[in-house]
């Protein structure tokens, strides 16, 4: 049985407790933040917000309705699948920068090669209005370019990304996305189903592409993902080498042949574009509107402190589950939850860098109590993983997903925890969960193992 963050109004036989999760669990949690339900900070146990929220910016996200909305600064944002509209519950980001100056199109700023703007209109992502770029009648390169700001490091990974869509009768068959520098540029060729509005994009490994100077660019450093309303996001991963250290602009050519950008256009060769942005990391992140200069989403930070967690917190024994999912599976630590006084003394579930897999942590005084894998194979992107690790004096066991929890019979339990980092640390700043915390539960007793793992399923 797969429990989903957002059911919660389902009665068992098991106990009646009013939740499928405490039912499962046999007991009334002492905390219950169910995100993805609730939409909210409210812990369903006590009907309290005992959550300390603040990100020093605006931040966006996806909406019931699919369209991009807004969140001002210190208000947490409740993300849904753009495609389907399904609750996916707090989205907790780390700290990135748009590098491109007005992300969304402005006659003065963007400029036009064989490209003018064309007739068809279409709701954006945000539900504004925009209009398509026309590949003119001629043969040769048709392309939208915009200037990019820095700074750029080499080795570093940059994500560029834009949302694209077509117009039901558009002949558009190929995009060429290129980032360029002084001394050359990277790009990928995407191959367009010819399809109108279903069109679907995909990297087209038959065509030329690469970089000059290398690495070239990878399928799997490509991602088209449908967003509703027939926009796609397509992102791109690359980096900046030793001697490609300043990319100046981005160009995004289209036409009517499939492996370039050189077809020749006709009245019907549109494509829509909107939402530019570049920011360094190695998986895109939500949209961050810019104008006239780049701009900045601060980190999102929520955690329980002082006597909203000592409410509720049992020193002695313990178990918390959690219900998450990352944006990007890549190699980096990134914490779901973590109840700590300092770097000594935490009981942690968390994705390690390497070997990218779950890990569920207890430290007392520095000495690892209990430190578990729990998942057999490296973590996915978008999708939920639900853990639970369960503790007490020489008693510890831990799960993912419904695998048989591992155990661990000796070891101390840690002491002094006064904070609970909900998507991170409390110590550090350093681990951001960069995705989704859908639900967050604790009961003030180690449940047995048949338990954990019958919660996980």
């Amino acid at each position: 049985m797969r429990l989903r963050g957002t059911k919660t109004s389902v009665i068992s036989t098991n106990g009646g407790l009013g939740d499928q999760l405490w039912d499962l669990g046999g007991a009334r949690p002492s905390l219950d933040l169910n995100f993805a339900h609730s939409k909210d900070l409210t812990d369903a146990t006590t009907g309290s917000n005992l959550v300390d929220f603040t990100r020093a910016s605006s931040g966006t996200y996806v909406g019931s309705d699919g369209l991009i909305k807004t969140a001002t600064t210190n208000e947490p944002r409740f993300d849904h699948d753009p495609t389907t509209g399904e609750s996916l519950g707090l989205l907790v980001e780390e700290q990135r920068t748009n590098l491109t100056p007005y992300s969304r199109y402005e006659s003065t700023q963007w400029t036009f090669v064989a490209a003018s703007l064309g007739a068809s209109t279409k709701a954006a992502i945000d539900g504004a209005t925009v209009t398509a770029f026309l590949a003119n009648a001629s043969t040769g390169a048709h392309r939208v370019i915009r200037a990019l700001s820095g700074p750029y490091t080499a080795g570093t990974a940059f994500t560029f990304s834009l949302y694209v869509a077509k117009p039901a009768n558009s002949d558009i068959r190929g995009i060429i996305v290129r980032l360029r520098t002084a001394v050359g540029g990277q790009s990928v060729s995407i191959a367009v189903t010819d399809n109108g509005e279903n069109s679907t994009y995909e990297f087209n490994a038959s065509a030329p592409f690469g970089a000059s100077p290398p690495p070239a660019i990878t399928s799997g450093s490509f991602s088209a993902v449908p967003v509703g309303n027939k926009w796609t996001r397509i992102s791109i991963v690359t980096q900046v080498s030793s001697v490609n250290t300043n990319y100046t602009q981005w160009d995004i050519g289209f036409s009517t042949a499939l492996s370039s950008d050189t077809g020749t256009g006709t009245a019907n060769s549109e494509l829509f574009i909107d939402a530019v942005q570049l920011e360094a990391g190695s998986f895109p992140t939500s949209y961050i509107p810019t104008t006239s200069s780049t701009v900045t989403r601060a980190a999102d930070v929520a955690s329980i402190s002082g006597s909203n967690f000592s409410g509720w917190f049992n020193e002695s024994e313990g178990s918390l589950y959690t219900a998450a999912s990352f944006i990007g599976a890549v190699s980096q630590t990134s914490f779901i939850a973590q109840a700590a006084l300092n770097s000594a003394n935490y009981i942690s579930m968390y994705r390690d860098g390497s070997p990218q897999r779950l890990t569920a942590r207890v430290v007392a005084a520095g000495v690892d109590s209990a430190f578990f894998y729990t998942t057999a194979s490296a973590i996915q992107a978008d999708v939920e993983y639900r853990n639970c690790v369960g503790y007490k004096l020489n008693d510890f066991a831990a799960t993912s997903n419904g695998a048989v929890p591992a155990g661990d019979l000796a070891g101390n339990v840690p002491t002094g925890l006064t904070t609970l980092g909900l998507g991170g640390s409390p110590y550090t700043s350093s681990v951001p969960l960069n995705g989704h915390l859908r639900r967050l539960t604790y009961w003030p007793a180690r449940l047995p193992n048949e338990t954990l793992q019958t919660i996980t399923q």
